[in-house]
């Protein structure tokens, strides 16, 4: 896997964004390289703030009356 590949992999790792058979490459060059996994945490850190952004807040119960009352 060239760098460029990796780091690709590495983003869509961290989305659970790839096939089975990539996630298991990913896995195996994350267990032999002890910088990429320091940089996968870094990466999930980075994501973190967006997850959690993923559910949109439930509108009031008073929507729609406020909407039609308008």
């Amino acid at each position: 896997m060239n760098c460029e590949g990796f780091r690709e992999n590495l983003e869509a790792y961290a989305l659970n964004a790839l096939e089975p058979n990539e996630m298991r490459q990913v896995e195996e060059y994350l267990r032999t390289h002890p910088e990429a996994t320091a940089k996968l945490e870094r990466l999930r850190r980075t994501l973190a703030p967006l997850s959690a952004a993923a559910e949109p807040p439930a509108p009031p119960p008073t929507l729609l009356l406020n909407t039609l009352a308008h």
